[in-house]
């Protein structure tokens, strides 16, 4: 289990989706994932690169004074250990986080968010009018996926202006205040555009998912 949400966290996030779904015949699923991605490329770019740096101090530095011993002599033979120890430096969330380009963020989040799509069955809703909340806890980056029937009312805008603000609750520390918030304003859009009917199923689960990717 990640760490932006506690288990009672996750209790309340479903039994929003359940009162908000009473509204509509639309669905929401959130799905929280540890990492959007492994980064394995970049985390081998850091890790060569540093012990490239350090490779090259090696070259440059002069013996020790009054000693025939260079640094070179142990500092090049090491530097698989130290592309090592760098790799698994990065793999710490907080450190990771702050040295991803932002590009290569926003596109594993969407990639991720576009599978947890189709994962989730949000696009085989009747009405077409599923929609996604996709969490990654490393990244501290959030995506919203709507089907066609709601994203044609909604647009691009409308997504982004919650994600934004599910965004600015996570960096503040205050996660479930901002889902709990957008899936309050994500219900109402919903049970405009899609009022609920006598036929109506609850054609998705309301527990959030969780997964490590």
């Amino acid at each position: 289990m990640g760490t932006l949400l506690s288990s009672a966290d996750r209790d309340r996030i479903a039994a929003k989706i359940a009162e908000v779904e009473l509204a509509t015949a639309g669905e929401l699923v959130v799905h929280v994932t540890q990492r959007s991605s492994g980064y394995g490329f970049v985390r081998a770019l850091y890790a060569a690169s540093g012990a490239y740096v350090v490779a090259q101090v090696a070259v440059l530095t002069e013996p020790f004074a009054g000693s025939d011993f260079y640094f070179a002599d142990w500092a090049l033979p090491s530097l698989p250990v130290l592309a090592g120890v760098l790799w698994l430096l990065l793999g710490v969330p907080a450190l990771l986080r702050r040295v991803l380009p932002s590009s290569v963020v926003d596109l594993a989040v969407l990639r991720r968010a576009e599978t947890a799509f189709l994962e989730n069955r949000v696009h085989r809703t009747v009405a077409a009018s599923g929609v996604l909340i996709l969490v990654s806890e490393l990244e501290h980056q959030v995506q919203i996926l709507a089907d066609e029937g709601i994203h044609q009312r909604v647009g691009v805008e409308g997504w982004t202006k919650h994600v934004a603000q599910i965004v600015e609750q996570i960096r503040a520390g205050r996660t479930l205040e901002g889902l709990l918030t957008a899936i309050d304003a994500i219900g109402r859009e919903l049970a405009e555009a899609f009022p609920p009917s006598p036929e109506d199923e609850n054609e998705l689960p309301n527990a959030v998912v969780d997964t490590k990717r």
